[in-house]
């Protein structure tokens, strides 16, 4: 279930505030507690999930260093690309003009039915938003 909170935003140009939803996010899932789910519904170490998950990790970075993309069956695809300078003749154009790579991840079909708003998979519960505290970015 997705919770969410109702925030006002103004419009710097016509001075309106408006309301918008924002997730409120509850903590993040991180490869210990993954590995503690499947261990669950396997009969598989933790240990052993860990060390694949960890293996998983590595070989996807690998394929992106070599620039190939990565598959992953029912969460989706990454790639990556190149954000770079411009140069008028391409025989000019050199290593030092890339500038940074980036990834892109695109959801597989599986993953998009299932995080749409009309997917039977989906529920919504809206939450009071905390008020944030001095120091707090809010997030």
């Amino acid at each position: 279930m997705i919770k969410y909170k109702v925030i006002p935003r103004k419009n710097m140009l016509t001075e309106a505030v408006l309301y918008y939803g924002q997730i409120q996010q509850e903590g993040v899932k991180d490869i210990e507690k993954i590995a503690s789910e499947i261990e669950k519904k396997s009969t598989v170490s933790r240990a052993d999930i860990l060390s694949v998950l960890s293996d998983l990790q590595e070989a996807i970075i690998s394929a992106l260093q070599d620039g190939q993309g990565v598959k992953l069956g029912d969460v989706g695809s990454f790639r990556p690309t190149l954000k770079t300078m411009g140069v008028e003749d391409a025989n000019d154009f050199q290593t030092a003009n890339i500038r940074k790579v980036n990834v892109v991840f695109t959801p597989s079909s599986t993953m998009k039915y299932r995080l749409d708003k009309k997917s039977p998979f989906m529920q919504f519960k809206k939450v009071t938003a905390k008020p944030v505290s001095e120091g707090d970015d809010g997030e």
